[in-house]
């Protein structure tokens, strides 16, 4: 093993020149019998905290996010559309009061008998639909401040 052109003049280890999956001494002049083990492939980068913090945060967001929307669904599923008008617009059991409010005529007071029968006038207008059924319309008519 001797001097190669364009080698380094420096002694030291080296990927050996035949290929070999070892390191081979190279004293300055020639390449010699020593060598070693080649060194341990490198690991892999390590994540970095802010990789962490901004995974946590995001999944904070989404568990904010996701949170919200049950309440809202639970919310309106306690809330449901008991009426809707001409244009198709859905009135929910809290609203039925801006509705009754809205109406010309004599109303009566909340829970009355007045109340009532106002309320059964207006099941029998054809352009109402009650989705959730007259009932729960009548209920929340009634009821309705």
């Amino acid at each position: 093993m001797s001097v190669e052109s364009g080698w380094p003049h420096t002694p030291g280890f080296y990927p050996d020149p035949g290929n070999l999956p070892l390191l081979r001494w190279w004293d300055g002049q020639q390449w010699t019998e020593r060598t070693a083990p080649p060194p341990p492939p490198p690991s892999p980068p390590k994540r970095s905290a802010l990789r962490w913090w901004i995974i946590g945060g995001v999944s904070a967001v989404l568990l904010v996010v996701a949170a919200v929307v049950v309440v809202v669904v639970v919310r309106l599923a306690g809330d449901p559309v008991v009426v809707t008008v001409p244009g198709g617009q859905g009135i929910r059991a809290s609203d039925v009061g801006k509705l009754v409010n809205a109406l010309p005529g004599e109303r009566g007071e909340p829970g009355s008998v007045d109340r009532r029968g106002f309320c059964e006038a207006l099941t029998k207008i054809d352009a109402f639909r009650f989705p959730e059924g007259q009932d729960a319309f009548l209920k929340a008519c009634v009821d309705a401040r």
